[in-house]
């Protein structure tokens, strides 16, 4: 089958996110690698906290975006399932006016056979 970009695209962002799960804790203050180094307002926690936050944001765009591809996946098998029916139900139809045609044409030769007796 073959993919459009967009769903190359998608496959690619869920697997860097499927194997980047990494749950991320903030320093506590005395932990190892905690600062509180301070410059005008700025913090290394703030920094960091924004930084978590981002990361957040960007797990919830990429869990939206995979749930919209998939939506478009099956919406996309839907409509080459209706596609194949109308399909097969335009076939059936022209077999079965075919049918109704040739009866007819029996029905009428038995008619004009029972005129002739």
């Amino acid at each position: 089958m073959k993919q459009s970009l967009s769903e190359m695209d998608v496959r690619s962002l869920k697997a860097l996110y499927d194997s980047t799960k990494v749950q991320s804790r903030p320093a506590t203050p005395g932990s190892p690698g905690s600062s509180q180094f301070s410059i005008a307002g700025f913090t290394i926690e703030a920094f960091v906290s924004r930084i978590q936050s981002l990361i957040v944001d960007d797990r919830a765009l990429i869990e939206r975006l995979i749930r919209f591809a998939q939506a478009h996946d099956l919406l996309k098998k839907n409509a080459e399932r209706a596609q194949k029916l109308a399909m097969d139900s335009s076939a059936a139809l022209e077999t079965y006016q075919k049918q109704v045609k040739a009866l007819e044409e029996r029905d009428a030769a038995i008619s004009d056979k029972n005129a002739e007796l």
